[in-house]
């Protein structure tokens, strides 16, 4: 944020013509109703339908109150009006309008919008001030992706596009299916069906374990509780499964604690419902396969489309998508059955700072790690094991990874104690060493992986030896050699156990990244894959509210948010959703307290977790307009609508290669825009305009993308409320020309949306350049950087700058023709760690002549 500070005599002015004008005659006017006055503004906006039926009171441009009457009703704004004597209110009902009350010398007004621009002609009226709407207020996640343009609730009743007809899965910890947000008005379960993997005795046909709750089971244990454990027992006492399943398809109705109805309401609120609750809180494998199998034979059975929610993962496998847990995800995948996944909660971004403005250190939790299997290569990662108080017993604390390399590659891996002592193994071996500072487990002996033709190694550090000692603290090395001939292919590792005493685990310290850290099963190739951004920081309890002390950017990606790619190169994840603070259900089973809103029936929650769900609710809508819709046509429908901002041009890891859609996939996930993309009839109409405001600077050009649903055949168009300002074409194009703020409209029949476009002074970048080269004669040896100019760069401007070519000349003797190049502009980077310029030598005794030239440097 630039803040901007009005000096006294600026002020001074401001306030002097502020008094001109209203001595001149004429009102202060809110600044939205004189941009509203612009005629192609108003058009656009007169031309807007009622927000639903039987509605005359309707959101407007901008959040404006607005009044939609029926045919041939003028349509007016809503506005406050301070009046300096009685005539004041003649004077407005001179321009039509009408007055609904008159309190201390303030006039609520509703304005027809044709009266706008002459609004400086009221000489009794001192300050005419829009008035916005206050509408039932949902939750941050949802105005995050422009929930509410796509369905609302009218007098309790869902309007748009809801879900309706489309199944939720819920694959997680159960549900409190007694909540309201998951029963119809009439106080009936929008449960299908409920299958418990926790307990025993009523398995579903075709299993041997669980208790399976038809819909009919479900409701009796609604209507009477005390015969609930002998109708339906299951209980959700982890409340993971009750959130993540009503921010999917929630309907927001239950209120508690004099709350607000469907403040909290899910993506889908009046979709289907079908549960499994795997466990408390960790899941068999096997278990989610059962679960999926049984999910997608009741959506055939049913005829109805069905999105499942899997907000679970882990760090096994090999990450390409090719474990048989992954594989029956994509073969259970079908035309009318999709599964959603979470990233995961492993990601260590480095965007936090504290709420309070106080020093914060970054302690980072790098769990994968990497490098090149070339030929006579060794490679180092550092681990640093805390000092931790070890608990009595065996195989109780310890870390370790799974590491998996090219099938004809030949390895030695060593892991290396604090004090020096060490074990190693190569491929075709297994053994343990014990310790009196711990064992150590190295297994390389499994051969080929038929499924992807790859080796995994196992390495451990644990107290499982016969001297029962746990991994002593310390700086642990891990060394990788190639031997023989290497393929040059990477070999990766992950953590697949880190586990000591008192909570404390082992951080990676030297050779460890940020990326290829999707969890399992987000990494199959069917699952559409979700990462988490952050909606909010603090969220309403009884006593006021409850904050983050470490807090992100609004907008930016989640601290813990798992980046990709997968190991064999996909982009993982697909899309990004809220996921920090989310609030949905509160299962009255769970004994939650802390996180608990004011209205007691719901509560906030983070992680990807939160995320997927947003986005298996959004696929329900799809689905509604699209049943047969794939997870390939879903991604691909990403790819178009997505929302693509500053933040998404963010990466959050320093190693080579990585690009922001290891974190973001193709951006936020924003509804209306993928409802346009889907097409298909929809109860409620709507123009989407992405991106819903920027920046340009003068002479700059900005392509932007809208879409209609619901408006027929009628073309889109575009129109700025200052083409002085802001020009736009045919095409969407717009340039930006003056200093100031305009309005791009899209408009489709009857429908329109807006962009604001802010046009700022272009950016003027600054080079000088020093030379730093030897004053005397230098020797040096092979392979050393001789610096022979400093270059600075400065620019002053409103947005960052990105260098594309900067070209410069170096000029100077060396008579003994000894200057070599030092930097191959071709392939290796020309900035250091610390984002230093390096210094570049080119060949020959001569340099004037030669030009260095240096590609996409970023400011």
């Amino acid at each position: 944020m630039i803040k901007q500070f009005m000096s006294f005599a600026v002020l001074m002015c401001a306030l002097e013509q502020a008094a001109a004008q209203q001595a001149g005659g004429g009102p202060y006017v809110d600044p939205r109703l004189r941009m509203l006055a612009q005629p192609d503004l108003r058009r656009a906006v007169e031309s807007t339908p009622p927000a639903g039926a039987g509605e005359t009171q309707a959101r407007g441009w901008a959040g404006l109150a607005m009044r939609r009457g029926g045919a041939g009703v003028v349509p007016t704004v809503s506005a406050f009006a301070q009046l300096t004597s009685a005539s004041g209110a003649d004077e407005l009902r001179g321009l039509g309008a009408s007055i609904g009350s008159v309190r201390n010398g303030i006039a609520t007004v509703d304005l027809p919008l044709s009266a706008l621009d002459r609004l400086s002609t009221l000489r009794a009226v001192r300050i005419i001030e829009a008035s916005h709407t206050l509408e039932i207020t949902h939750d941050s996640s949802a105005r995050a992706i422009r929930l509410n343009d796509v369905r609302k609730v009218v007098g309790g009743t869902w309007t748009g596009t809801t879900g309706q007809g489309v199944i939720v899965g819920v694959f997680d910890t159960g549900i409190d299916f007694t909540h309201e947000d998951f029963r119809d008005p009439n106080g009936a379960t929008r449960l299908l069906g409920l299958w418990d993997m926790t307990r025993n005795g009523q398995p579903p046909p075709g299993f041997s374990l669980g208790f399976y709750c038809d819909q009919q089971a479900i409701q009796r244990a609604i209507d009477l509780p005390n015969d609930a454990a002998v109708d339906c027992p299951e209980q959700d006492i982890n409340g993971h499964g009750s959130h993540t399943a009503g921010t999917a398809a929630g309907d927001g109705s239950a209120v508690g604690n004099g709350g607000t109805a469907f403040q909290y309401a899910g993506v889908a609120p009046l979709a289907d419902l079908m549960i499994v609750k795997g466990g408390n809180g960790s899941f068999s494998e096997t278990d989610i396969i059962d679960g999926l199998r049984w999910l997608e034979a009741e959506s055939r059975q049913r005829n109805q489309p069905m999105v499942v929610n899997l907000s679970l993962g882990g760090q096994a496998g090999p990450h390409d998508g090719t474990r048989l847990f992954e594989q029956e995800i994509d073969n259970l995948s079908r035309p009318g059955f999709i599964v959603v996944a979470s990233s995961g909660n492993d990601g260590s971004n480095n965007n936090v700072k504290r709420a309070d403005g106080s020093p914060f250190t970054f302690n980072p939790f790098l769990i994968h790690g990497t490098g090149s299997a070339t030929t006579g290569t060794t490679r180092e990662f550092v681990i640093e094991v805390p000092t931790y108080n070890a608990a009595i017993g065996r195989c109780n604390e310890g870390f370790g990874f799974s590491l998996w390399y090219e099938g004809q590659d030949r390895l030695r891996i060593s892991l290396i104690r604090p004090d020096g002592s060490s074990h190693f193994i190569e491929t075709g071996s297994s053994q343990s060493q014990d310790n009196a500072l711990g064992n150590i487990a190295i297994n390389m002996s499994a051969g080929i992986n038929p499924l992807n033709g790859d080796r995994e190694a196992i390495i451990f550090a644990d107290d499982c030896g016969t001297a029962s000692a746990a991994p002593t603290p310390g700086n642990w090395i891990m060394r990788v050699a190639v031997l023989g001939t290497g393929s040059g292919e990477p070999f990766h590792f992950w953590y697949n156990l880190n586990r000591l005493g008192n909570g404390a685990v082992a951080r990676g310290r030297a050779g460890f990244d940020n990326r290829f850290i999707v969890g399992s099963p987000g990494n199959a190739h069917s699952a559409v894959t979700v990462g988490a951004f952050v909606t909010r920081l603090c969220w309403p309890i009884s006593t006021g509210q409850r904050c983050f002390t470490e807090v992100e950017e609004l907008g930016d990606i989640a601290r813990f948010s798992s980046g990709g790619p997968t190991r064999d190169g996909r982009m993982k994840p697909e899309i990004t959703a809220p996921g920090m603070a989310v609030v949905s259900v509160s299962s009255k089973n769970a004994g939650i307290s802390a996180t608990i809103v004011s209205d007691g029936v719901h509560r906030a929650n983070q992680g990807t977790s939160m995320a997927a769900p947003h986005v298996t609710g959004a696929i329900a809508l799809m689905m509604q307009l699209r049943p047969t819709l794939t997870s390939a046509e879903v991604k691909q429908i990403f790819s178009r609508a997505a929302v693509r901002d500053a933040f998404t041009a963010r990466t959050y890891g320093t190693d080579p290669g990585s690009q922001p859609s290891d974190w973001w996939g193709y951006g936020k996930l924003q509804l209306p825009r993928l409802l346009c993309e889907v097409g298909g009839a929809s109860s409620l109409s709507l123009v989407s305009i992405t991106p819903e405001s920027d920046t340009l600077p003068q002479n700059a050009t900005l392509r932007l993308e809208a879409c209609s649903i619901g408006a027929g055949a009628a073309p889109i168009t575009f129109t700025s409320s200052n083409p002085n300002i802001a020009s736009v074409d045919a095409t969407g194009t717009v340039r930006a020309l003056q200093i100031g703020t305009a309005l791009i409209i899209a408009s489709a029949g009857t429908l329109a949306d807006t962009t604001a476009v802010t046009v700022v002074p272009a950016a003027t970048v600054i080079t000088t350049g020093d030379s730093v080269g030897p004053r005397s004669a230098t020797l040096g040896k092979s392979g050393a950087l001789l610096p022979m100019l400093s270059l600075s760069l400065r620019s002053s401007g409103f947005e960052n700058v990105n260098i594309q070519s900067l070209a410069f000349r170096l000029s100077g003797a060396d008579a003994g023709a000894k200057l070599l190049v030092a930097q191959d502009l071709n392939r290796n980077s020309l900035l250091d760690a610390t984002d230093r310029l390096l210094g570049v030598g080119v060949r020959g005794a001569n340099l004037s002549a030669d030009t260095i030239r240096i590609n996409t440097v970023g400011l």
